[in-house]
């Protein structure tokens, strides 16, 4: 028995899922073409993780749209439309796994490089005016008689 006003209901709301899904995909592979270069990073995130955040944030803009079309049905999904979603999807899914290898890749090397220098830097650095380390003041070294005989003559003079 076949219904036509309900298929073309359902043909509607088809149409519409793929333009849908489709203009997200879209809109998402556009976000990364724009800022692919220079991704938007927040105030005190390093350069690298904030690209791998921001590129795993695009991962899941496309993705939550994705797992609902793939739940339609086998017949709807073998169309012409939806290959051009899954088309889209692909493309960008590659895009995206290139920029985090390439970015993953870009940290390991400025690891190496850098690695054996920054080890021999100090942890500490005196600031010359001020006698300061990491804003603490130097105290010279006393030993622990040193402590208690001040501590006494102090006391004395009060």
């Amino acid at each position: 028995m076949k219904r036509p006003l309900i298929e073309d209901d359902l043909e509607q709301k088809y149409v519409a899922l793929v333009n849908e899904t489709l203009g997200t995909l879209n809109e998402t592979q556009r976000v990364f073409a724009k800022h692919r270069d220079a991704p938007p990073l927040a105030p005190n995130q390093p350069p690298v993780a904030g690209a791998l955040v921001w590129c795993s944030g695009l991962r899941g803009r496309m993705e939550a749209p994705m797992i609902k079309f793939r739940e339609q049905d086998k017949t709807l999904l073998e169309r012409e439309e939806a290959k051009e979603v899954f088309k889209v999807a692909a493309q960008l899914e590659a895009a995206l796994g290139e920029f985090q290898e390439q970015k993953r890749e870009e940290w390991r090397r400025d690891c190496a490089a850098t690695f054996q220098a920054k080890l021999e830097l100090p942890l500490l650095i005196r600031h010359p005016p001020t006698k300061f380390h990491n804003g603490h003041l130097e105290v010279p070294h006393f030993s622990l008689q040193d402590f208690f005989n001040f501590s006494f003559l102090r006391s004395l003079q009060l």
